[in-house]
């Protein structure tokens, strides 16, 4: 049998390895999930894996956890109106930009 060269061998692992992980995600009923997200929140997700000594999954599934199902109700009905939706996209894109953004006071809190 012929040696192998050192990138044949790491090229070798690499494929045993992704294989190994395939088939241990398998094993626990997870499937691949491939969505578009914005460059800082694909930023964001993996600094705080690796802040918080994780995988990328773990953090996505403890996102998806926290959601409160109340609010994603709140927003798909809030969604459902297509005016409505085309205020709320557009109050999204003037916040990001800085656009008719107002200073209010805040009420104190009665605790």
């Amino acid at each position: 049998m012929p040696k192998l060269s050192d990138s044949q061998l790491a090229a070798n692992v690499q494929v045993q390895t992704r294989e190994a992980v395939r088939k241990r995600h398998q094993a626990m009923g997870n499937v691949t999930l491939s969505v578009w997200v914005s460059a800082k929140a694909k930023a964001k997700a993996e600094a705080l894996a690796h802040e918080k000594g994780v995988s990328l999954s773990e953090v996505v599934n403890l996102a998806l956890d926290r959601l409160d199902s109340a609010e994603v109700d709140a927003t798909a009905h809030l969604m459902s109106s297509p005016a409505n939706a085309e205020r709320l996209m557009r109050a999204i894109d003037d916040h990001r930009a800085g656009r008719n953004m107002q200073e209010r006071k805040l009420l104190a809190d009665d605790d």
